[in-house]
């Protein structure tokens, strides 16, 4: 018996397969091979090893009439050259790739190649299936159009001797379940560190990260060095988490963000997403959310500490928007953490920069956490220019309430004893009940 993806066949009888079934269909009748058709196979991985091109060489004196690999029928047949009908057949899954080559008699040959080196989805229960992961990675496997589970919460037990490598360049989902990441320890003199180094059109979400020290050069965030086109979602930055920029002065930037460090070219989006990771740069652009910020923040908090004495654009949420011709919008979001810098400090936002085409847009945001700086500080934007444009944001000088800020945040609940539970009386986002 030789099985096709699409077809049975039984001493020279052929049988269709009906594969959602699975079941044996009709009989599409009796014929025999053709030992004079010689097929080679061969593949070749990609180097993100995220598809496989099977190659398929027909050999034949007479006329093919009919070619099927993996169940598709190739249309038309290519022309036949110096004896040879070749194919390339794209493939993004692993199994036995079979092809079924008739002659204008119905007479056949049969042949099939095993994949198996593309990349599939992937769940992490351990630290050691993490460090898998990374590896692949880094050896070139992307991730794209895959997905990895956080299956368990995973302790890195990372320190001076243990320090943790980030993954390098991820492009498909990391999906944390609600599960944490805890003790990523890095102290080195490089760029873009974190858990990642950089996420390209990624989706990272329901992600914990706890307990964890990253002292690098620039391009520093506790998820990610860098973000581009990609969202992170529910993602959440413990307060025993501490960022560290080991850039010596404040000519050039630091790039420091409490989630990721820079999020640049496409349309990125961080929502639904806390940082309460303390920061210490003397470089610029430092956020709570991010350093950098092209795309849209919503629904996010920061409450973690930012403390330079000579950076510049420095913010609760963003240090500074991209200076791209895209608008940058900060929508539903408020900081609680003290921000202290040199130049352009804000509760919010650094910096508007006002070079190209672009706004930057607040609404529905508030800051009550405390500012300071030496030059152009407030409790909103550090420097509005004209690009800076705020709707409908408070700071701790006016009352604040739920029912001013749209219906994604709610009032917080008050203790028995008269404390509160979750922000001292000011509106927490809806999600934060959850």
């Amino acid at each position: 018996m030789i099985v096709n993806v699409d077809i049975v066949i039984v001493d020279g009888w052929q049988f269709s397969i009906n594969r959602d079934i699975p079941k044996i269909g009709e009989s599409l009748g009796k014929e025999s091979t053709n030992e004079k058709i010689k097929l080679q196979l061969t593949q070749t991985i990609s180097s993100d090893y995220v598809k496989s091109i099977v190659k398929v060489e027909i050999e034949y004196e007479g006329e093919i009439t009919s070619i099927k690999i993996a169940g598709e029928n190739i249309e038309p047949i290519p022309e036949k050259k110096d004896g040879k009908y070749i194919i390339e057949k794209e493939i993004e899954e692993n199994g036995l790739v079979s092809v079924l080559v008739k002659d204008k008699e119905e007479k056949y040959q049969i042949g099939s190649i095993k994949v198996s080196e593309i990349t599939e989805d992937m769940e992490i229960w351990t630290k050691e299936d993490l460090e898998l992961f990374r590896d692949r990675v880094n050896s070139g496997r992307t991730y794209e159009k895959r997905t990895v589970r956080v299956m368990a919460d995973i302790d890195l037990k990372g320190n001076e001797i243990n320090q943790w490598i980030p993954i390098s360049v991820f492009k498909g989902t990391f999906d944390g379940q609600e599960h944490s990441i805890s003790k990523i320890y890095i102290n080195v003199d490089k760029n873009n560190q974190g858990l990642f180094e950089k996420i390209v059109n990624a989706t990272v979400k329901n992600l914990y990260i706890n307990d964890s020290n990253i002292q690098a050069s620039y391009y520093i965030g506790t998820l990610s060095g860098s973000m581009y086109s990609s969202k992170i979602e529910n993602v959440h930055i413990s307060s025993n988490v501490n960022l560290i920029s080991k850039s010596k002065s404040n000519i050039g930037g630091s790039y420091v963000g409490g989630i990721v460090g820079v999020a640049e070219t496409g349309t990125n989006i961080i929502e639904e997403s806390s940082n309460e990771a303390s920061i210490t740069a003397l470089g610029n652009y430092l956020g709570g959310i991010a350093g950098t910020f092209n795309g849209i923040v919503n629904k996010c908090v920061n409450r973690g500490n930012i403390i330079s004495s000579s950076s510049y654009a420095v913010g609760g949420i963003i240090g500074t928007d991209v200076r791209l011709n895209t608008d940058v919008i900060i929508m539903n979001t408020y900081n609680t953490g003290k921000i202290q810098g040199y130049v352009q400090v804000g509760g919010i936002a650094g910096i508007a920069h006002i070079e190209f085409n672009n706004n930057l847009i607040l609404t529905n945001c508030y800051n009550i956490g405390e500012i300071n700086g030496n030059r152009y500080v407030e409790e909103l934007i550090g420097y509005l220019g004209s690009k800076g444009k705020i709707n409908n944001c408070y700071t701790k000088s006016q009352t604040i309430i739920a029912s001013q800020l749209g219906n994604t945040f709610t009032n917080d609940i008050q203790n028995k004893d008269g404390t509160w539970k979750y922000n001292n009386g000011y509106p927490i986002l809806k999600w934060e009940l959850e």
